[in-house]
C-alpha cells in the first residue's frame, strides 16, 4: 500500500513534467513571438527602463547631484558625485549610439 504522500509527489512530478513539455513545444514553435503581431513586437521592444534611455540617465544624475548638494560629508558626497557623472557619462553614450542607429536607419531606408 503507497502513502498518500507518494501518491501526491508522483502526481506532481507527472504534472511538472507535462508542463516542461509543453514549454519545450511553445518554444520551439515560437513561443508568444509567433502570435504576436509585428506592431506588437516593435512596441515591445520600444519600452525601456529609465535607466537605459540617455534622458532617464540624465534624470539620475540630477538626482544624484541634489543629493550631495545636501550632504555635510566629504565622502558620501564625494560618492554621490561621482555616481552622477558616471550617470552623465552613460548618458552622452546612449545619446550617441541613439544618434547613430537613427542615422543608420534613415540611410538604410533612402
Amino acid at each position: 500500500m503507497t502513502a498518500p504522500f507518494d501518491s501526491r509527489r508522483a502526481a506532481s512530478a507527472a504534472r511538472v513534467a507535462a508542463f516542461a513539455a509543453a514549454i519545450d513545444d511553445w518554444d520551439n514553435e515560437g513561443g508568444a513571438a509567433a502570435s504576436m503581431s509585428a506592431a506588437r513586437r516593435a512596441t515591445l521592444t520600444r519600452r525601456k527602463r529609465p535607466e537605459d534611455t540617455a534622458d532617464g540617465c540624465r534624470a539620475h544624475a540630477a538626482a544624484d547631484l541634489r543629493r550631495a548638494a545636501d550632504l555635510t560629508g566629504d565622502h558620501v558626497r564625494w560618492r554621490f558625485e561621482h555616481s552622477a557623472a558616471a550617470w552623465t557619462a552613460r548618458a552622452d553614450m546612449l545619446g550617441r549610439l541613439e544618434a547613430n542607429f537613427l542615422a543608420r536607419a534613415a540611410g538604410a531606408r533612402a
